[in-house]
């Protein structure tokens, strides 16, 4: 759903490990991976380098403040957010035992703000795709449904696609793609 066309310009926040950034860097023109871990921007530069990406540009970005890129400079924004990561229960089980009610109110406030940051380095018309590994509504249809109510100048690119392991047989999964409105 990310998949950028040839030549864009993508910028790919929550970047690390890196799995993303390397098969969106075989298409895109130029692609600009990010994390706010010191420990995770290594680990993302040791798999570009690894897989020879050489059009990519790794960017260490302050947890707090702006995103250091000009507004409305990319085709394409990826936001692989940081979640509570339930989707993946049936690989990690021990993960709902590390999880709370309260924290997902935590994880979709957070999901939210950095969704509304990538926001500004969307040009117009082009997208900003929302992923998560939860299987939670509030951590998926409703981080997308209140930045849409809250950002006019976006709107669902097509309708959001999901995974659940009962039908699919995979992780939970969540995707949305939006797009930035022409002249907004």
């Amino acid at each position: 759903l990310a998949g950028p066309p040839p030549g864009t310009r993508v910028l790919d926040l929550c970047a690390s490990p890196g799995g993303k950034t390397v098969s969106m860097s075989a298409a895109a023109g130029e692609v600009v991976a990010c994390d706010v871990r010191p420990h995770r921007v290594r680990l993302l530069a040791r798999t570009l380098s690894r897989c020879q990406a050489r059009n990519v540009a790794v960017v260490h970005v302050p947890a707090e403040g702006a995103l250091p890129f000009r507004p409305e400079s990319f085709d394409v924004v990826l936001v692989d957010a940081p979640c509570s990561g339930l989707g993946t229960i049936g690989r990690d089980p021990d993960v709902k035992w590390t999880r709370t009610a309260d924290a997902l109110g935590r994880y979709a406030a957070l999901q939210g703000a950095i969704l509304c940051e990538a926001a500004a380095a969307v040009r117009p018309g082009g997208r900003l795709v929302y992923a998560t590994c939860s299987s939670e509504p509030e951590e998926n249809g409703g981080v997308v449904d209140a930045f849409l109510a809250a950002t006019p100048t976006f709107k669902r690119a097509s309708a959001d696609a999901a995974t659940r392991p009962d039908v699919d047989g995979l992780d939970a999964f969540f995707t949305a793609v939006l797009v930035r409105r022409e002249g907004a």
